[in-house]
């Protein structure tokens, strides 16, 4: 059925929770109500302190068919989850308050959903800055899948981020399989997505780039804790356990990168407490540690493996520049050296972002068992086990309280 064809009572809601967005309402609705299709909009003011709730005020007597909920602050999660249970359209579609979306893009939605009768319907994003400069852009070729489970282990493997905001949604789907977003994780859009998707019949990907992700410096999803590092293991983990446990070198260079990059960041006590104590297992038979990469990460890693007794460490470092040299007081050989170095008590773990590559590379210079790639699975259990029985006010990171990482474990 073409959108021409259909009547003019909307056959999709959009969901947007609010919290302290004032400056950005009229540029994301004036978006979503510039669409050529007629939609039905509900905006959820979760708890804002700013002027939120006067602009949307202003706004619901400019636009008809916007509702307004104001209720008191909970999170992004309980803000859609209540929007979830206020649609009444076959389709529905999420949007964060600060991002827009481009012109036609729910009319092709729409005709893409209706005829190949998809549960959900993927699209392309683009990172931007608050100007509208674009960062990057991502967009995947278009694919048809007839099984869940298979969509969402080609996804994970493409590293197509999880945002419940790039995509239609078949509402009777969701509300068929219970699917919400948990309230006690900071990646409930990961969960939501993994959860639709394998639970699919049918879920179409076209590459078409429709919405554009407003980037900011402080965004939350950047801000490297204690609490960042064990939910995102607990996703990691459910999602491999959803992918019918394919845990490959791919996905455990995926899950290395972010050990790295949350290194990288600067990690509070306690995570670095974690760390330490997975290092000390996965290295308990190893005397002399490679580390691969001189960069921020690998120099923070060797700092943490410093306090690890009996290991002695060296940098390794694809740049002629750097081979030769001392980083930290610690020389740089070159990757083809390593090859010297193929003995039992000797490993190699990757200091850098670009894990796969240098795997790739080290695979043929060292025998694949010498290279240590972090186990998520592992660092999740020890997280796991020391935040239920550690007295957090030892640790720099005051983001735990005790009750609530019970409630979420």
């Amino acid at each position: 059925m073409r959108c021409s064809d259909m009547s003019s009572a909307p056959l999709i809601t959009v969901i947007i929770p609010v919290y302290n967005a004032a400056s950005h309402l009229i540029r994301t609705l004036a978006s979503v109500f510039s669409q050529s299709i007629p939609l039905n909009v509900i905006c959820i003011n979760d708890g804002s302190t700013d002027s939120s709730a006067a602009v949307l005020a202003e706004l619901s007597e400019r636009y008809l068919n916007l509702t307004v909920i104001d209720k008191d602050n909970e999170g992004p999660a309980a803000a859609r989850n209540l929007g979830l249970t206020m649609v009444s359209t076959p389709f529905l579609i999420f949007m964060d308050a600060d991002d827009y979306i481009s012109d036609g893009a729910y009319a092709t939605l729409l005709d893409v959903i209706v005829s190949e009768k998809a549960d959900v319907v993927f699209h392309g994003y683009q990172n931007v800055l608050p100007n509208g400069e674009v960062i990057s852009q991502v967009s995947l070729p278009r694919q048809i899948f007839d099984n869940g489970v298979d969509c969402f282990t080609s996804m994970q493997r493409q590293n197509y981020l999880a945002s419940a905001c790039f995509s239609i949604y078949r509402t009777a789907h969701i509300l068929d399989n219970n699917i919400k977003f948990p309230l006690n994780s900071n990646f409930e859009d990961a969960h939501f997505y993994r959860d639709v998707v394998v639970s699919a019949k049918c879920v179409v990907v076209i590459p078409d780039i429709f919405y554009s992700y407003v980037q900011y410096e402080k965004s939350r999803s950047r801000q490297w804790n204690v609490q960042v590092l064990f939910d995102y293991a607990d996703m990691f983990c459910k999602n491999i356990d959803a992918m019918n446990s394919v845990y490959d070198e791919k996905m455990k260079c995926r899950a290395s990168a972010f050990v790295v990059a949350t290194i990288a960041a600067g990690t509070c006590d306690f995570c670095k407490s974690i760390f330490i104590d997975y290092l000390k297992k996965m290295l308990s038979e190893v005397h002399t540690l490679v580390i691969y990469g001189t960069g921020t990460g690998g120099r923070r890693l060797n700092k943490i493996v410093s306090e690890i007794d009996g290991i002695n460490t060296f940098f390794s470092d694809s740049s002629e520049e750097k081979v030769g040299t001392y980083v930290d007081g610690i020389p740089v050989r070159s990757p083809h050296s390593l090859i010297e170095l193929n003995d039992i008590d000797t490993g190699i773990i990757i200091g850098s972002s670009y894990v796969s590559e240098i795997y790739d590379l080290l695979n043929g210079v060292v025998i694949e068992q010498s290279i240590f790639l972090p186990d998520i699975r592992i660092i999740r259990d020890i997280a796991k086990e020391r935040l239920l029985s550690a007295d957090l006010r030892h640790f720099s990171d005051r983001s735990f309280e005790a009750a609530k990482v019970s409630e979420r474990i």
